[in-house]
C-alpha cells in the first residue's frame, strides 16, 4: 500500500517518482514491459491483466504463450468501440 500511496504523492504534487528495481508493484516506467512479461511467463495457473487497451503485440504475444502452455489468462480492458453504420 506504500508504494500506491508513495506513487499517487509523487504523481498528485507533481514529483518524480521512482519505486526501484525491487518495488512490488509494476509501474510502467523504465523497465515495466519487461517486468510485466516476465510476469506472464511465470505465471503457472492463471493470471489476469488490466488495461485499458491492449495494443502491444509483445505482451499480448507472452499472453497468447500462456494460454497456449494452459495459463488460464483473463484480459480485462475497455470495450471496443462500437461502429455504427458500418
Amino acid at each position: 500500500m506504500a508504494e500506491v500511496i508513495a506513487g499517487f504523492e509523487a504523481d498528485w504534487t507533481r514529483k518524480i517518482f521512482n519505486p526501484g528495481e525491487k518495488a512490488h508493484l509494476i509501474w510502467c516506467t523504465g523497465n515495466g514491459r519487461e517486468r510485466i512479461a516476465c510476469a506472464i511467463d511465470d505465471a503457472r495457473y492463471s493470471i489476469v491483466v488490466q488495461n485499458e487497451r491492449y495494443q502491444d503485440a509483445v505482451i499480448i504475444e507472452h499472453l497468447v504463450r500462456a494460454a497456449v502452455r494452459g495459463v488460464k489468462v483473463r484480459v480485462m480492458a475497455r470495450p471496443a468501440p462500437q461502429i455504427i453504420g458500418g
